[in-house]
């Protein structure tokens, strides 16, 4: 397992090293941008070097860093080819975007909340809030909307929530329970945002998606919830 951080501004990536056993640190990684502006000039030997050098020196870190032994001899090939390949898109974003991409705000399509559409990878599509009720994620439904106030109920447009969560095949009545737990999730959230609910800026559907078939982000409004058996 690789864990990967990504600067959304520059495009350049954070690679945190897993050890031996394949354990990772937030506090153990290598920083591209660091190693970009490290490298800078080097003709391509040396700056391969370089990277190497600096990747090495982070699977040495003490302290909270610190991990047991080095990568996989595979894992360190991964590592690297990630670390050269982005010093290359980030110089991309350098020479067509003049070092950042410019901050258009938020333009999202819909707010999803529940569990995230994987299928959908496109920056930016949707704002997303996970939870399991809306109690234990009401602050960040509360972000969604706000923004969506901004973004559509301020012209007079609604705003579109998508309430949407797995569910197993392989598991009996797996289906029913997510769809009552769509229910449940959509008709807290028309209650906590009654006004807007009540003044047709809030379009509230639901959907679910199997982890083992190939149901994907299926509309439930017109399928009723049958007994679980």
């Amino acid at each position: 397992m690789l864990l990967i951080g990504v600067d959304t501004d520059t495009d350049a990536i954070r690679v945190h090293l897993p050890d031996e056993l394949g354990h990772m640190s937030p506090y153990r990684y290598a920083d591209s941008a660091v190693l970009y502006r490290d490298t800078l000039g080097m003709a391509t030997p040396a700056a391969r070097a370089a990277v190497d050098a600096a990747v090495s020196s982070v699977e040495r870190a003490d302290g909270w860093g610190q991990g047991v032994g080095v990568m996989q001899p595979g894992m360190r090939q991964l590592v690297m080819a990630l670390l050269e390949a982005n010093l290359s898109q980030i110089e991309y974003v350098i020479q067509h975007h003049d070092g950042r991409y410019a901050d258009i705000g938020h333009n999202e399509r819909f707010i999803c909340v529940g569990e995230s559409l994987s299928e959908v990878q496109f920056r930016n599509m949707f704002y997303f809030a996970h939870l399991s009720t809306v109690e234990d994620g009401a602050a960040d439904v509360d972000i969604g909307v706000k923004i969506f106030t901004g973004l559509n109920v301020a012209r007079g447009l609604p705003m579109p929530v998508l309430v949407h969560f797995h569910y197993s095949s392989k598991l009996p009545g797996s289906r029913v329970r997510a769809l009552a737990r769509c229910r449940r999730v959509k008709n807290a959230i028309e209650a906590r945002y009654q006004s807007l609910q009540q003044r047709g800026f809030l379009h509230c559907c639901t959907a679910v998606s199997d982890t083992e078939g190939s149901e994907r982000c299926t509309l439930l409004e017109d399928q009723a919830i049958e007994p679980a058996h």
